[in-house]
């Protein structure tokens, strides 16, 4: 499970939704947002500002979560990814 999607389930279960009531708000289909708790689907930057209005969470603290999860998944997929990471801290 990702950090963002685990956050996601721990706050939608928290504010007492089910996956189908959070993903009506969110106009998403229910197999993918629950995909999206489980890890195994990425979702982009509108998606994450939805759920973080949604489940009534700070976008700034939701939005970091989503960026690790996606370096972190660049990094793991594409050889160079840590290579221009560290690059572009250096800049």
């Amino acid at each position: 499970m990702s950090r963002f999607g685990e956050y996601v389930r721990t706050k939608r279960i928290e504010k007492r939704l089910l996956l189908r009531q959070l993903s009506a708000s969110l106009s998403v289909d229910p197999a993918y947002l629950s995909k999206i708790e489980r890890g195994e689907k990425n979702c982009n930057k509108i998606l994450v500002k939805k759920i973080a209005a949604a489940l009534e969470v700070n976008l700034e603290e939701l939005t970091i979560i989503w960026l690790i999860d996606s370096l972190t998944e660049l990094e793991r997929n594409e050889p160079l990814a840590r290579k221009a990471i560290m690059e572009f801290i250096r800049i």
